[in-house]
């Protein structure tokens, strides 16, 4: 049976993901770019991963894609493998949204991810036999492989030749994405010496303040041999997570992922007091959240990650929203295209508050020759439904 929250989601139309050359592609062979937010550790802040937080955030910031990192060590997997069932709780909420999600196996402190290689495969056993059959969950085999002697060639690739066959025995199409030395920077390393398997992406991380021109290009490089690259994360503060933030830097960054239909989860969906969190301290872990309750860097990353969404598939637009979005491109004049853009949870006239239930109706105007078409979009008042005597929401011809 399908639930409600899936009619139109993002995966519902773009169903079981692949990797086609260097380049993240939806069923019908379409390049797709996913954007969306990674959780701290969910044993810290695991409160932040609930269905209404979530909603909030695919609703109104226009994620279509969540990660929920397990870390290993810090209290983790490997210090209470009961911690495991908050990723199977995000997974199923973003099952229930129609949503994608990453499953991290969160390598960090332990630099090799070697270190826990049979508790990776353990883990990983369990989640694909859970969620072979759904097109929503990607599997990160490992977030940060570091140190100087956790090279690509010796021990990360090893490591993923092992680990990726039991996924693949039990989820075979399935979106396998693999960390790379020195933080998931080395991605060149990867490509000089790939995995020989299909659907395979390689991660890059990078904090805006500490990485700059120079991890583009290795980002550029390892596209030009044909791999494909998921930035699992990054943030707007410097690689400590705190410091800054560095917008502008962030803004060339996000311009570069865009440009090349990158697919990214921004660090991270936390009230932690540090300059990458998205959230103030004390915020409220459901969602709900005004500017006010976002921090610079939650602000920024909310804009980024809403400027190429499509807008959101439920709520008083639902019936109509695509519609409208199809062809938004089509407006004659530009001051018309932005009276008619989406505010962020409804459609809107410009100047209206954002994440507002709002009753609209929505007409559709064609010229003569019926070459040229636009909408609407009327407000009627602040509140779901029209008030009594007013104009039934609904699409008019005119």
């Amino acid at each position: 049976k399908v639930k409600a929250e899936e009619v139109n989601s993002v995966v519902s139309k773009n169903g079981q993901l692949r990797v086609s050359g260097n380049q993240l592609v939806n069923q019908a062979g379409e390049a797709i770019q996913l954007k969306g937010m990674s959780t701290h550790g969910l044993q810290w802040f695991g409160q932040f991963s609930n269905y209404d937080s979530m909603k909030w955030l695919r609703d109104n910031w226009g994620m279509t894609v969540f990660r929920a990192a397990m870390y290993t060590q810090d209290g983790g997997y490997i210090n209470d493998p009961s911690q495991k069932n908050k990723v199977k709780q995000a997974v199923q909420n973003a099952i229930d949204l129609g949503i994608y999600v990453i499953i991290d196996w969160h390598v960090l402190g332990e630099q090799d991810p070697n270190v826990y290689k049979q508790q990776a495969k353990g883990f990983f056993s369990e989640m694909a036999s859970l969620y072979k059959d759904y097109p929503n969950v990607i599997y990160e085999i490992c977030n940060e492989p570091n140190g100087s002697a956790t090279t690509w060639n010796d021990k990360i690739k090893p490591y993923a030749e092992e680990v990726i066959p039991v996924i693949r025995s039990i989820a075979p199409g399935s979106i396998i994405i693999v960390g790379t030395g020195t933080w998931s920077q080395d991605v060149h390393d990867a490509a000089n010496n790939p995995l020989y398997y299909s659907n395979i992406m390689y991660t890059t991380h990078f904090y805006a303040g500490t990485h700059g021109q120079w991890l583009r290009d290795r980002i550029d490089y390892a596209r030009s041999k044909g791999v494909a690259v998921f930035i699992t994360e990054w943030g707007t503060s410097d690689a400590s997570g705190d410091g800054g933030p560095f917008l502008a830097e962030s803004k060339v960054w996000t311009d570069f992922m865009q440009d090349r239909k990158i697919s990214w989860a921004n660090w991270s969906l936390c009230d932690k007091s540090e300059v990458s969190a998205a959230l103030m301290p004390g915020a409220s872990p459901y969602g709900g959240w005004s500017d006010a309750q976002l921090t610079a860097s939650g602000k920024f990353v909310k804009d980024q990650m809403y400027g190429s969404s499509q807008p959101p598939s439920d709520g008083i637009a639902e019936r109509f929203g695509q519609h409208v979005a199809a062809r938004r491109e089509v407006l004659g004049r530009q001051t018309a295209a932005e009276a008619l853009q989406p505010s962020r949870g409804a459609f809107v006239h410009v100047g209206r508050p954002c994440c507002r239930p709002q009753a609209v109706r929505l007409a559709v105007i064609g010229e003569p020759d019926g070459n040229k078409r636009g909408f609407i979009a009327l407000v009627l008042k602040d509140q779901l439904q029209p008030p009594r005597g007013s104009i039934p929401f609904g699409l008019q011809q005119l």
